[in-house]
């Protein structure tokens, strides 16, 4: 039986529809419930014939979830996921709240101050006591959930296996792991118990001369991750129609945080067959005057791109950053391409750059990334920043990354060797594994002849091997393969020919 989400009974709800401002609010109050469609569509006089056109004129609709492996009843509900007991039965919405209007919500549950609320689960008379559920905020009751991978240790114990002997393809983490000497200061650091520097100098100016910038330019974070939040705190506006460019299928931290600050997304489907070329008119054209709602504020471009390895082409970034509007490149695999668009900070003031320290550094589990950023608003950053975000053991290891980056630099060659290897290896499988040309530490397949992207990635998870596979809108039937060590992909390559 399929598993189903929310999305579809839910993502109308929201103000992403709405092309003018001053009504968001006025919904905002008047459809509290999950999956409002028809209300809206009565309330504001939209067919539904035209609804959808506006839906599909401004690129609106959302692309079909990844389901995760290993999705039991328990898992299902934790993250949000449903499942109909029998396929012709309406879903069961998340919240188990039934449409009620208004007026007929009243006796519920009604704030004198506040206006009309959510129905509550239960009536004030009959609730036992207060749930903070109902309190909960009403995106986040809306939200598709980001799931993330399992940990190795999960998935070992699942398929009877050792840890040592998992060959882990699947989160393009580096497969040697961090520098020698991060060992070495972690086991001897001595200040563990006092906070971090909140500004990470010594860190910050280590990256400054690994980047070539100026030092007051660069802002650290948690990960990549952690940045990209804070580049939504900083210019997104929860409830008011701000929005964003995504080129899907893209990094699915974009999505997430929008979904979180209530931004509305628009999806510019990558275009040809390789899923490689930006549609760059398209974009432009959601800034001509006609346009229904505000103009978008911030675009991210993933070079090269998770997941499918892509670079964006100079021409294509340059028109991007000559529209009235942000630029976030995020270059988390600045190393396994060797482009960057580091040196066109001087000349654009709205691109910021994010890199990490997860790929190409072994520092995935340490959580460490940091942010470019043009001089004008870096003063602003620190504002929104939390204070203590790095921790110390990052930053030690981050410092001590770089000092041996030389090292970690030849690693990035061998996974690169590797990735070369990649492609000559696989093209005896070329009858049904299609690969995308990839500049990152990581190669997607397409599986064709016949066979089942879902099939491939169980029966190498039982021998120990884990891959990621995508089976949505714009990657069907697809395999992404993280780059190992010699040995690692060998295991792979004996397993593939065996399939």
């Amino acid at each position: 039986m399929a598993w189903l989400d929310c999305r579809e009974l839910s993502f109308l709800y929201s103000h992403q529809f709405i092309g003018y401002r001053g009504q968001s609010r006025q919904l905002k109050s008047t459809c509290r419930f999950v999956g409002c469609f028809e209300t809206v569509i009565r309330r504001h006089k939209l067919s539904k014939s035209s609804y959808s056109l506006r839906m599909e004129e401004q690129n609106r609709i959302p692309d079909e979830p990844e389901l995760p492996p290993f999705l039991d009843e328990e898992q299902a509900k934790r993250y949000g996921y449903v499942m109909p007991s029998d396929p012709e039965d309406d879903l069961e919405i998340r919240m188990n709240a039934k449409y009620k209007d208004p007026e007929e919500s009243l006796p519920l549950h009604y704030s004198a101050l506040g206006g009309i609320r959510r129905p509550a689960r239960h009536p004030f008379g009959k609730a036992a006591r207060y749930s903070s559920y109902d309190e909960v905020r009403e995106e986040v009751l809306r939200m598709e959930p980001y799931v993330p991978i399992y940990p190795t240790e999960v998935i070992a114990e699942k398929i009877g296996k050792r840890v040592d002997d998992i060959v882990k393809l699947d989160a393009n983490e580096n497969p040697y792991g961090p520098a020698p000497s991060v060992f070495k200061v972690l086991s001897n650091a001595s200040y563990l118990h006092l906070y971090p520097d909140p500004e990470s100098r010594f860190l910050r100016k280590k990256i400054a001369e690994y980047v070539g910038v100026h030092e007051e330019q660069i802002i650290t974070g948690a990960g990549a991750d952690d940045l990209i939040d804070m580049i939504f705190r900083l210019f997104i506006c929860p409830g008011v129609g701000d929005s964003i460019v995504i080129f899907p299928p893209t990094f699915g931290m974009y999505k997430f945080d929008a979904d979180l600050y209530e931004a509305h997304v628009f999806y510019a489907w990558r275009e040809d067959s390789t899923i490689q070329k930006l549609p760059i008119d398209r974009v432009k054209g959601l800034f001509e005057p006609e346009t229904l709602g505000p103009f978008p504020k911030i675009a991210f471009i993933a070079s090269p791109n998770n997941p499918d390895g892509s670079v964006v082409s100079d021409d294509d970034l340059k028109e991007l950053l000559d529209l009235p509007m942000t630029v976030v490149l995020d270059e988390a695999y600045f190393e396994f391409s060797g482009k960057t668009h580091v040196d066109w900070l001087k000349d654009y003031d709205n691109l910021i750059i994010l890199r990490t320290f997860s790929k190409w550094a072994g520092l995935a589990g340490l959580r460490l990334g940091y942010g470019i950023f043009p001089e004008s608003i870096v003063s602003q950053v620190w504002k929104i920043k939390q204070p203590y975000n790095v921790n110390v053991a990052a930053q030690l290891a981050g410092i001590a990354t770089l000092e041996e980056k030389d090292l970690m630099l030849q690693r990035v060659e061998k996974i690169k060797l590797e990735r070369e290897r990649f492609y000559q290896r696989i093209s005896s499988y070329q009858s049904w594994l299609i690969p995308y040309p990839s500049e990152a530490n990581f190669v997607l397949c397409q599986v064709k002849g016949g066979r089942n992207a879902r099939d491939i990635y169980n029966k190498l998870m039982k021998r120990g091997i884990l891959i990621r596979y995508y089976d949505t809108k714009a990657l069907s039937n697809c395999i992404r393969i993280s780059m190992g060590t010699p040995q690692q992909m060998d295991i792979l390559y004996d397993a593939l020919d065996t399939l």
